[in-house]
């Protein structure tokens, strides 16, 4: 879904969806299981929905944010699910070529770097 438009509330977001599921992270000297989670990226098992385009470059994915939309685990426990039971999780930043995967980096380390960020900027308004 190459561009694509998504919309929910007063966010607006053009890119590029990609669904996938996590699996185990990669041996690979730069992703650490407990810093990192790897969702599986294997173009040759995609099906692409909307489009007549290859599937999109796994480097082009890095810093895009990763949800767990919670829509898995409500069918399992028999709940309605809806948007608002969507939770961020990570952000991508790397694609280990020769495993199939693409590397995130967890939310609950990147959120301590974002308050720091935001006094910085606070403090120079």
């Amino acid at each position: 879904m190459d561009n694509s438009r998504f919309s929910f509330g007063g966010m607006v977001s053009e890119g590029t969806c990609y669904i996938g599921r996590e699996t185990p992270c990669p041996m690979h000297k730069d992703v650490d299981p407990s810093f990192h989670f790897a969702i599986e990226y294997l173009p040759d098992r995609m099906e692409i929905l909307d489009s007549d385009r290859p599937a999109p470059r796994p480097n082009g994915f890095s810093g895009s944010i990763v949800w767990d939309t919670g829509f898995v685990r409500c069918h399992q426990e028999g709940l309605e699910w809806n948007p608002n039971m969507a939770k961020v999780t990570g952000v991508v930043w790397g694609w280990p070529s020769s495993h199939g995967v693409i590397v995130a980096t967890k939310i609950e380390h990147i959120h301590p770097f974002l308050e720091v960020a935001k006094s910085q900027i606070l403090a120079q308004l």
